[in-house]
């Protein structure tokens, strides 16, 4: 169970470029939809 725990960041850091390009936009608002979500999950 730790193990799944542990690789839950990566499995979502590796499908958010497939959730962003899904909702559209110029890929440097992308890259700043991801950095401001990661700030605010963080």
């Amino acid at each position: 169970m730790n193990l799944i725990i542990a690789l839950l960041p990566a499995l979502g850091w590796g499908l958010m470029p497939l959730i962003t390009g899904k909702v559209g936009g110029s890929p440097s608002n992308q890259i700043f939809g991801i950095g401001a979500g990661t700030t605010i999950i963080g």
